[in-house]
């Protein structure tokens, strides 16, 4: 099943499980079980094969080299029946630790009617979330874990982390933890018997494998919608217990703390590598005290309008922010509508719940990370020294061939690639003016002159890139990309949609040409 079947199966089930949303879960159930089903009948025609031969063949070495292949299936298959759930990693918090938190997981409990949460794990990760491991494997009873990252605990305001505990603990009010769990073990089952055959070089491995190709792309389909389907339930438990102002609040501070940590606090912590062989000791300590800084207004606009900009797609579970937003009561889409702005004004207000719910644990948790943290970004730091290290030597030569005398395109690029790598994007911008001064045509110098103006917040980069879309079709996806997140973060939806239709078009193209 190709992308675009795929998505139009899952467009399918979403209608069906908005109508019949029982018969709907009923489906997914019965074609899990149909996983399981065919792999135990699979294995009792083997092994009545086996018994058949055993009783009615005459015994010889070629009789018991034939029996072997049977015998071998049925222990690949019933091995992968218990699928292994690896315990999660974090620092086991006890009352006393934090009675400010397990209180507010035991309010939580009572309030949705979960199950009981039996450990709360901190952990150095921007997320938190629910984790169900069966104690007594393919027959259950399970065991709850609570994990609560420090960063997302520093990120949010004491109401926003209640908001975001009310939605990972809805998912064990409805079940979805443990039905979840079950359709991760029926993947895991089929991933570890074709792995298994394939990697032992077994045969008879096409009695399994013809049938998963025609299983799988449907069992992914069918729980893919549910998932979705209980991302949108646990966000309504969220706003029953937390009230719909911190239930959306919290979600747009995830979605600004994490556009923050991806294009602001990664970016330039690394950037330190160009001059600094080392990382430093502290690293974890930096991370989680970024996550207490509160964006500049504008920024914070900017990236909000984007993330609103992001539309459901088919690569993740979880809608957008606007559907969960839509979801939650909101109609937001642009910059000037009042709700945009009263709940940006929200974002992040009130108590930090790191400092509420935590308290002293915070500050030893951190000490503690520090040299893992080191460890961890070493190889990536010492990379980036080394290839700025590097870099430097080649524009030096380049540089230096240019005082000489002349150099050709793609020396000029290639020196601008440099400068780039060194000294920051801007630090190119006479340059790409001047070798587009000279070739009008370079499209990659059109593409990047026009990128860094957009992220200048000049228009006159779109020029550029609509000059390199027509120049090279290969830049019409990026470019689209880029004005359209351009025009969204400054609430030009109208002017915004028309890139948006002309990638659609881009894509129709592509797929009318591979059909021909």
């Amino acid at each position: 099943m190709n992308e675009e079947k795929f998505s139009a199966l899952v467009d399918r089930l979403e209608d069906y499980a908005r109508e019949h949303p029982t018969q709907y879960k009923i489906r997914v159930g019965l074609l899990a079980a149909a996983g399981y089903a065919y792999i135990f009948a699979v294995v009792v025609i083997l092994l009545l094969l086996v018994v058949t031969v055993l009783v009615y063949v005459r015994f010889n070495g070629l009789v018991i080299k034939l029996l072997w292949i049977p015998l071998v299936l049925v222990g690949v298959a019933v091995r992968s029946l218990w699928v292994k759930f690896p315990e999660p990693d974090g620092l086991q918090l006890k009352h006393e630790d934090a009675p400010a938190l397990f209180d507010l997981v035991k309010e939580v409990e009572t309030a949705i009617q979960a199950p009981p949460v039996h450990l709360i794990l901190l952990t150095d990760e921007f997320n938190a979330g629910v984790v169900q491991i069966p104690r007594l494997g393919f027959f259950g009873w399970y065991k709850n874990y609570l994990l609560v990252g420090l960063p997302l605990m520093q990120a949010l305001s004491a109401e926003e982390f209640r908001a975001v505990l009310a939605h990972e603990m809805g998912h064990l009010s409805g079940a979805h933890s443990r039905f979840t769990g079950w359709i991760y073990r029926v993947r895991e089952t089929w991933i570890q018997i074709v792995t298994r055959l394939q990697a032992e070089g077994r045969h008879g491995s096409f009695i399994f494998e013809r049938f998963l190709n025609w299983y799988a792309p449907f069992f992914n389909a069918y729980s893919f919608v549910l998932a979705r389907r209980q991302e949108y339930e646990a966000d309504a438990r969220s706003v029953e217990l937390a009230g719909r102002e911190h239930a959306a609040s919290a979600l747009i501070n995830l979605e600004l703390k994490g556009r923050f940590l991806s294009e602001d606090f990664w970016p330039n912590f690394y950037k330190t590598a160009d001059s600094q062989s080392e990382p430093p000791a502290d690293v974890f300590t930096r991370f989680v005290s970024a996550m207490k800084q509160e964006l500049p207004r504008d920024v914070a606009r900017k990236w909000f309008l984007q993330g609103l900009a992001i539309q459901t797609g088919y690569e993740d579970t979880h809608p957008s922010l606007a559907d969960r937003l839509k979801a939650m009561g909101y109609q937001v889409t642009s910059a000037n509508d009042a709700e945009s702005r009263e709940l940006l004004s929200s974002t992040g207000a009130g108590r930090n719940a790191a400092q509420f719910y935590l308290g002293p644990v915070t500050e030893s948790f951190t000490s503690s990370r520090n040299r893992w943290w080191y460890e961890q970004v070493m190889q990536v730091w010492r990379e980036r020294f080394r290839h700025v290290q590097e870099t430097q030597k080649t524009l030096g030569k380049l540089q230096e061939k240019e005082r000489a005398g002349h150099l050709t395109t793609e020396e000029q690029w290639e020196l601008l690639r440099c400068l780039a790598d060194t000294q920051g994007a801007e630090a190119t911008l006479p340059r790409l003016r001047g070798l587009l001064d000279a070739d009008p045509n370079h499209v990659r110098a059109n593409f990047a002159l026009g990128q860094i103006l957009l992220d200048k917040d000049d228009e006159t980069g779109v020029e550029y890139i609509e000059r390199a879309m027509t120049l090279d079709k290969e830049t019409i996806l990026p470019g689209c990309e880029s004005i359209y997140l351009f025009l969204k973060g400054r609430g030009r939806d109208d002017e915004a949609e028309q890139y948006r239709l002309r990638l659609v078009e881009h894509f129709k193209t592509i797929r009318a040409a591979e059909m021909n």
